[in-house]
């Protein structure tokens, strides 16, 4: 178990390993009308999910779209 890295107390338990990978990402965020794109950066990801670096908190539990952009040769298949 990992110590989480935002101050909670409470240990993180991952199922899946995360990869370093900082790559530029956009957020469509649609229960926030006030924000229609946000810019932000992924830290790691993994098949359970991904952490990103937001100037902007986004809602816990709310839908969000995004894209991630990656450098080097185009991918024929959906993620």
């Amino acid at each position: 178990m990992q110590q989480a890295s935002d101050g909670c107390p409470f240990p993180v338990q991952r199922k899946h390993r995360p990869y370093d990978l900082q790559c530029p990402v956009r957020l469509q965020l649609p229960q926030m009308p006030s924000v229609s794109s946000l810019d932000t950066v992924s830290r790691n990801v993994s098949l359970g999910g991904m952490l990103l670096d937001s100037k902007i908190p986004v809602p816990k539990v709310s839908w969000v779209f995004l894209t991630l952009t990656l450098c080097g040769q185009p991918m024929n298949r959906t993620l």
